[in-house]
């Protein structure tokens, strides 16, 4: 579903911190500004920017609440391409005055090393997904660069459709368009029941199990969020079972040894897996 939205404002080079304290003006005398509060304003100043990329992830789903949640107070910005890349980070840093990192001085020090490696070298496209973290007043802005792998080439994904559909699970498969002031709404059913992205390959082979078993993390974490994330840990029991019983289905040397890895991983990954769903299949 496609839902053309009211262009915003152009931006009016306000800093992260200027916007926020603004908006907290805006809040009734005795009520508190909470994060959620936050996030919700900051979002609506990074709808104003001039980046090619979409707003996505937890901060658009119902019942989105970091406090309660216990979850970093993040915002997820996909852009669509290096020079987008480059473009957000400096308005991040330049025009927002937001500071690389999440908030301490560890991750500070990671992100500006990050960042002086994308100066010196460019951007690595031998991984499939890049970020950069920035921070103010308590909120993240996670600025990513994501590839997707083609006939074993990674291919930029350079629009919001394309983010959506690289996602694991179907209540996330939604975001804002920021250049085109466009709400993409992708998800199928209920939208607080997870279940497996339909247009991701959901084949037995060893390699895309893999990629999907190893964000198990994923259906615990929005479990304790409020969110029916059963169907996934149900999916994941299945394909590790059916890439298990077909065996590997390639005949070179270097397959087969790979299986044999792979095999071990996924039996131990099930064990975790079907423990924690037989814990909460009567919930």
């Amino acid at each position: 579903m496609l839902k053309l939205e009211e262009k915003p404002a152009a931006y009016d080079g306000s800093t992260m911190h200027d916007w926020l304290e603004i908006r907290e003006t805006f809040i009734p005398v005795g009520q508190q500004y909470t994060m959620k509060d936050k996030i919700a304003d900051a979002i609506e100043l990074i709808k104003t920017l001039p980046i090619d990329g979409c707003i996505t992830g937890s901060c658009l789903l119902p019942g989105f609440d970091p406090e309660s949640w216990g979850t970093e107070p993040d915002i997820d910005v996909f852009v669509f391409g290096e020079s987008e890349l480059v473009s957000a980070i400096e308005i991040a840093r330049h025009a927002l005055k937001m500071v690389p990192g999440a908030g301490t001085e560890r991750t500070r020090q990671q992100e500006e090393w990050k960042l002086v490696r994308l100066k010196q070298a460019g951007l690595n496209y031998k991984i499939g997904i890049t970020t950069y973290k920035f921070f103010c007043d308590g909120v993240i802005l996670n600025l990513t660069f994501k590839q997707r792998k083609f006939h074993g080439r990674w291919i930029p994904i350079l629009d919001t459709p394309g983010v959506l559909q690289s996602f694991d699970m179907s209540i996330v498969m939604q975001g804002y368009d920021i250049k085109h002031h466009v709400m993409y709404d992708m998800r199928t059913g209920d939208p607080n029941v997870a279940t497996p992205n339909p247009l991701r390959d959901h084949d037995c082979v060893m390699w895309t199990v893999a990629k999907w078993v190893r964000q198990f993390d994923r259906v615990v974490k929005y479990y304790n969020r409020g969110f029916d994330t059963r169907p996934m840990a149900k999916f994941y029991l299945d394909m590790i079972d059916q890439c298990i019983d077909a065996g590997c289905l390639f005949d070179s040397e270097e397959s087969q040894e790979a299986f044999k890895s792979f095999s071990k991983e996924f039996i131990e990954k099930r064990a975790t897996i079907a423990d924690w769903y037989d814990a909460h299949k009567e919930d």
